[in-house]
Formats: C-alpha cells, structure tokens, sequence
C-alpha cells in the first residue's frame, strides 16, 4: 500500500475519532462535521471547495428524506403535548400496569419494560424512527417523572426499542423491506432466529436499562424536565383516555391499512386529534372557548412544531459527512478491506454489514452494497439469512453518537453526547 493511502485510511479513522471526541465533549454536531471534513480533505487529497460543497448537496438532498416526518411528528407532538392527550395515555396506562403499593424499584423496572413493549410495538406496526422519538417524548417525560427515572435515559428508551422493533421478521420498516428487495426474501425470511434473536436484545435491553437506572437513582440522580422539554402544559384539563389512544391508532391504520406514507399518517393523526381535543387546545386567554381562540390555539401549536424543528434540520448536515467520505480514495480502500474478510460466510457478511454502516454512517447505503456483495460471494447462502442478518447488523453502528436518530432524541430531551 502506498503511503498516500495510508495517510488516506488514517484520515478516516482521525475524522471519526475527532468527531465523536468533539461531539462528545459538547461541540455542535455541525461544526463537528467540518473540522471532520478537512481532516478528510487534507488526509485525502481532496479540493477544498468542491469538497465542502458535496457536504451543502448531500444535506439538501437529505432534508427532503427527513423533513416530513420530522415536520409532522413534531407538530403531532405538540398537539398531544399540549392538549394533555399525552399525559392522559401515559398516566392511565401505567396507572394500571404499574402497582400503587410496588416499591420505587419495581415501579421503574415495569415502567422501563412497559415502555419498551410498546415502543416495539409501534415501531414493529410502521411507524417511522424518527416519528416515534417526537410520539413517545412526551410521554415518556410524564412517566419517568411519575417513577423518577433520570431524563438522561429518555433517548436509550426510545431509541433501543426501535431497534429491536427494526430487526424483528414482519416489521414494516425499511431495515425489514430494502432486504426483501435485495435478496428476494419474504417479510417474515429467517424468522425463528429473527424472533429469537429480537427476544435476546429486549430481555438485554430491559435488563440492562433497569439496572442502570436503578443506580443512578441510588447515586442521587432524580428526574427533571431541564430547559428544552416542558412539562405538559394542561395542568390538570386532560382528555379521557380513550380519545387520547385514537390519534396513535390511526397512525399505525393510515400506514398499513390505507398504506399512505408515514408522515401523511401522522398529518392525519394530528387533525383527528385536534377534531378530538377541540376543547382542550390550550389559548391565550385561559379559559377562552370561542372558535377565533381555539383556531389561533391550533396555529401556535402548529408553529411550535415548526420552531422546534429549526435547529434539528440543521444535524442533517451530518448526513452529508457520509458523502464526503464516500469521495475519499481512503474510503475505497477501506470498503475493499472490509469485503475482502474471510470467515465463515455468515459470520463474513454480518462483519461486513456492521463495519459498512459505521463507515458510511448510512445503514440503507451499507445494505444497498453488502447484500448484494453477500449475493455474488456467496451464491449458496440462504436469502433469508442474508435478509435477517442485514436487518440485525443493520442496528449496531447505527447508535454512533453522530447517528441522525440519535442527535434528534437527544436534542428533544435537552441533552448533551456526554449525559446521554
């Protein structure tokens, strides 16, 4: 190997090292992503301008992908947030799940293991990663401060159930179809191991989060609702639960019985929910039930919504780092290395899956490239295996700290890298 490409592969593993310190020490996200960028440039030989100008592309190209659901679930949110349709699930629910008399401990063990079913459940259903971080936020504030769980585990709680959700056979998300395409395998292909294997993260997951919780309360940490997420602003005014569960089931309706795409499910859902919570839109007059009152209730959540969304369209930028490295000679480099392993197929393909989307910061691209490398090197290996490891190696790298999903749930619980 040339020194010039060794120079150009250690650019690469630099770029990651320094953006996940830099992140992790508080940085922005963004200007993260340009002090990562011209190391790559400089290690890698490539031009200055044209190279931050693939990073501007890249990000506008992907704020279409992820502007809608973001939009959507972010107004959908404060519709349910505000109206108190959020705190009238998440306290009924697991008023009746959780014993009164339990101990604190077994009162947070449930409620960390209520939360994580039901999460998976939605997920698992069809409802967007993303969306389901601007759904399950409000809620989770009400419950955790019910039972005292620290608001730095708010995005592990969402963000881990997704997961699970995205590797389980069945599931109607693109971890589970793109597979189905790419190695003719059925939505349900491998599914005993899949099952098998979803039941082992969960049973992992809940362990691992009760455990944890319980020792940061035992440290002293207490549950508070910081500066950026707000405690439901209803008071005591709240809906009747069974109003506050339709607009979720109309959700997970719209998107597999009428088959519309996510973020028109949840516009959906949020007009069925302002029809049904009419009477509970906050206004700027307490008490105000005139119609003009109302409408501008309605407008100001909408423009709530649209605010919160500002700075998270700007973490997006990430998104083109993986543009940028894709342009680098050390990122063929690498890509050629990482295909080159040589195990057992099975064992070779989820190794090069996992590694690919930490590379490339783009689970979908890592599967657009491995399965069909899998499919060419290793013609007798089951479709489905293919199909049920990529979903499951699909995952892992996806929970590095710069991850989009990640930054946006942190972001809602007003948390930095290092709390979270």
């Amino acid at each position: 190997m040339a020194f010039t490409d060794i120079i150009a592969v250690i650019g690469i593993v630099l770029s990651f090292v320094v953006m996940f310190i830099l992140v992790y020490k508080g940085m922005h996200v963004v200007w993260a992503t340009f002090i990562a960028s011209i190391i790559l440039i400089i290690t890698n030989g490539l031009a200055f301008f044209d190279t931050l100008g693939l990073l501007f592309t890249a990000w506008g190209e992907a704020i279409p992908t992820f502007a809608p659901v973001v939009l959507f679930g972010a107004v959908f949110s404060k519709v349910m947030d505000h109206t108190g349709a959020a705190k009238s699930f998440a306290t009924t629910l697991y008023h009746r799940v959780i014993p009164k008399n339990a101990s604190d401990q077994k009162r947070r063990m449930i409620a960390v293991v209520v939360t994580i079913v039901l999460e998976v459940v939605l997920v698992y259903a069809g409802i967007d990663q993303f969306a389901i971080v601007f759904i399950m936020m409000p809620i989770l504030g009400v419950v955790c401060e019910e039972v005292d769980i620290p608001r730095k585990y708010l995005p592990a709680m969402i963000l881990s159930a997704a997961g699970i959700a995205c590797a389980t056979p069945g599931c109607a998300n693109v971890s589970n179809t793109i597979p189905m395409m790419l190695a003719q395998s059925t939505s349900l292909g491998g599914a005993v191991p899949g099952f098998v294997g979803a039941a082992v993260i969960l049973v992992g997951v809940c362990w691992y989060l009760v455990r944890a919780v319980n020792k940061s309360v035992d440290q002293g940490e207490h549950f508070d609702w910081g500066e950026t997420l707000q405690p439901p602003a209803n008071g005591d005014r709240n809906p009747p639960f069974i109003l506050s569960v339709i607009p979720f089931l109309v959700v997970i309706v719209g998107f597999n019985v009428l088959k519309l795409d996510c973020q028109w499910a949840i516009a959906l859902a949020t007009i069925v929910a302002v029809i049904l919570m009419y009477r509970y839109i906050p206004t700027r007059e307490n008490g105000a039930e005139g119609f003009g009152a109302k409408m501008t209730g309605v407008y100001e959540l909408m423009l709530n919504g649209l605010m919160s969304i500002a700075p998270i369209m700007l973490i997006f930028l990430s998104t083109g780092f993986a543009s940028v490295i894709s342009s680098c000679k050390g990122y063929d480099i690498l890509v050629n290395a990482v295909l080159s392993i040589s195990l057992p197929p099975a064992v070779t393909f989820g190794v090069v899956m996992l590694l690919l989307v930490g590379i490339m910061i783009n689970p979908v691209g890592a599967m657009m490239v491995a399965i069909p490398f899998a499919m060419t090197a290793f013609p007798d290996m089951n479709p489905a295996a293919i199909h049920r490891i990529s979903s499951f190696a699909y995952i892992v790298l996806d929970s590095l700290p710069f991850a989009a999903g990640i930054i946006v749930a942190q972001n809602m619980a007003g948390l930095t890298q290092k709390e979270a």
